[in-house]
């Protein structure tokens, strides 16, 4: 199956599509935290420095980007666990 073509986005494009845009979508937006390694925080606030944007906004697109795919049928890697129903 051929995957259609996605359109090209700065990141700044690319999160603004990614945030809230209503009052009722702004009263369900929230903060959270997620715990990443330092060298994990490093590397974005390098990714973020060459883009010229903030970490949170290349985070918002990160995931955005995440959503899209898993919702147009990309699943990420899994693994099968044998749990003892006991």
């Amino acid at each position: 199956m051929a995957k259609k073509p996605t359109p090209k986005l700065n990141v700044q494009q690319a999160a603004d599509l990614y945030s809230p845009t209503t009052q009722a979508e702004e009263l369900k937006a929230g903060i959270i935290s997620v715990k990443l390694s330092g060298e994990e925080l490093h590397t974005l606030d390098g990714i973020a420095a060459e883009l010229h944007t903030s970490r949170s906004k290349l985070i918002r697109y990160a995931i955005g980007q995440f959503v899209e795919r898993y919702q147009a049928g990309e699943m990420p890697p899994t693994k099968t666990v044998t749990v003892a129903d006991i």
